[in-house]
C-alpha cells in the first residue's frame, strides 16, 4: 500500500482526491516530508525535502503531521481482513503484507483470480494497492514494489528471471546498501548476480547476499503469522434502510449498549472506536472516533458518537451499523489523596477534549512535547 497514510487520511478525513497532501514529521532543520501522494510527487515533492520547500512548489498544499499509531492501526486492521485470503498474514513494513498462499489458490479458482480478489477487496477498503504473486516472499514483494503493473503473477520457477530485470533495491536491502550499489553502476538484480558471491557478501554484507537467496528460493524466509486482537463489537441492523437521523442515533444507541456491556464483561475500556455503515448499493463507510483516554462511559461514548456522525452526507440509506475496536486498554482506578480531589478535573477535562477533537478534528486539537535539540525554537512539537 505505497500511500497508505495519506489513504487513512482520506478515509478518516473525507479529504477531496484531488488536493496534494503530503505528511510531515519533525526532523534536523525542521518538518520534513514523509509521505507524498502521486499528485504531490508529479509536482516535484520528494520525500525528506523540508516543508518549506514542498510549499513553495505547491502553493496551498495540504499538510498533516504523522501519526505511526494510527498508521499501524490501519494496517493491522488490513492484515486482520486479508485473514480470508490466507491463515498466514505477516506484518513485513509500515506499508506491506506478505501472505502465503500456498494451497489457497484452488479456493479461488486460479492464482489471478485471487490477486484479483485481494486487490479489488484492499481498494474497497479505500487503498491503493499493488499486489505480485510469487514463488518466494521476497520476488512477490520486489515486484509488487518495483514493477509497473499493479496485479503480477510470476510463474511457477520464474521468479530469477522476473527479478532480473528490477532495480537492485527491491530486494528489501537497506537505504546505505542500495547506494553503494548504485554508486559502483550495479542498478539491477541481474548486475548484482553477475558479482561473485564472495565480492558481494565481502562488499555490501552478509545480509544483501541472505535477501538475494531468500528472493531466488536458496534461504529459507519463515513468516511470522500476525494474529489480530479480539474484537469487540455490536451491530444493528435496519428491516428497512434509511437516512432518518433520529432512527440512525436510536440504532448506534442500541449497539452502544451492548457494546459497553461487553467492555464491562471483560473490564476494559477503549480510546479507539470503528462505526461501519453499510448501504444498499454501495461500499461501506467507516468513520472512526478517537478520545485521549480509554473509556467505557455509555454517556460519554453516547454524546461523542452522535457529535461524530452530525453532519456527516451518507451515500446511500443505511442498512445496518456496527460498532467494534481492537484496542481495548485497562481501565486503571484513580489514585486516591488525603482530600480526595482532582481525578474529577481530570476526568472533565478529558471529556472536553474527546468532544472538541471530535467537533474540530484530532489535528486541531493538539498538546506539547518536548524535544531533544538545541535550537530553542525546535525544542518543542505539537501533536494531537
Amino acid at each position: 500500500m505505497p500511500y497508505l497514510p495519506i489513504d487513512r487520511l482520506r478515509r478518516s478525513c473525507g479529504m477531496p482526491s484531488a488536493e496534494p497532501v503530503v505528511i510531515v514529521a519533525p526532523s534536523t532543520g525542521g518538518l520534513r516530508v514523509v509521505h507524498a501522494d502521486a499528485q504531490a510527487l508529479q509536482r516535484g515533492v520528494r520525500q525528506g525535502q523540508a516543508l518549506a520547500e514542498a510549499c513553495a512548489l505547491i502553493p496551498g498544499l495540504r499538510v498533516h503531521r504523522q501519526d505511526d499509531s494510527a498508521d499501524r492501526e490501519a494496517l493491522e486492521t488490513l492484515a486482520a481482513w486479508a485473514d480470508c485470503l490466507s491463515p498466514i498474514v505477516h506484518l513485513e513494513d509500515a506499508q506491506s503484507l506478505l501472505l502465503d498462499v500456498t494451497g489457497s489458490e484452488r479456493l479461488f479458482h486460479g492464482e489471478s483470480n485471487l490477486v484479483r480478489r485481494a486487490v479489488e477487496g484492499v481498494t474497497a477498503q479505500g487503498f491503493t494497492v499493488t499486489a505480485a504473486l510469487a514463488d518466494t516472499s521476497g520476488a512477490a514483494w520486489a515486484l509488487a514494489h518495483a514493477d509497473e503493473r499493479q496485479m503480477v503473477v510470476s510463474p511457477r520457477g520464474h521468479a530469477a528471471a522476473d527479478l532480473a530485470r528490477l532495480p537492485a533495491w527491491s530486494l528489501r536491502l537497506d537505504a546505505k546498501v542500495a547506494r553503494q550499489l548504485r554508486d559502483v553502476g550495479i542498478e539491477t538484480v541481474e548486475a548484482l548476480l553477475h558479482l561473485p558471491r564472495a565480492s558481494v557478501a565481502s562488499r555490501f554484507g552478509e545480509k544483501t547476499l541472505l535477501r538475494l537467496d531468500q528472493a531466488l528460493g536458496d534461504a529459507p524466509e519463515p513468516l511470522a503469522a500476525f494474529h489480530p486482537p479480539p474484537v469487540v463489537w455490536a451491530q444493528t441492523r435496519f428491516t428497512a434502510a434509511t437516512d432518518r437521523l433520529d432512527l440512525l442515533n436510536e440504532a448506534l444507541d442500541h449497539a452502544l449498549s451492548r457494546f459497553c456491556d461487553e467492555l464491562d464483561r471483560r473490564m476494559k475500556g477503549t480510546r479507539h472506536i470503528s462505526v461501519t455503515f453499510y448501504f444498499e448499493q454501495r461500499e461501506p463507510q467507516v468513520i472512526a472516533l478517537r478520545m485521549s483516554q480509554p473509556s467505557r462511559s455509555r454517556p460519554h461514548l453516547r454524546r461523542l458518537l452522535h457529535a461524530r456522525i452530525d453532519g456527516v452526507k451518507f451515500a446511500d440509506k443505511i442498512e445496518a451499523v456496527i460498532l467494534w475496536t481492537r484496542r481495548l486498554e485497562a481501565l486503571d482506578a484513580p489514585q486516591q489523596t488525603w482530600l480526595d480531589v482532582g481525578e474529577q478535573d481530570d476526568a472533565d477535562l478529558a471529556a472536553v477534549l474527546d468532544r472538541l477533537s471530535v467537533r474540530m478534528g484530532s489535528p486541531a486539537v493538539l498538546r506539547p512535547h518536548l524535544v531533544d535539540d538545541h535550537q530553542p525554537e525546535l525544542a518543542c512539537e505539537y501533536a494531537a
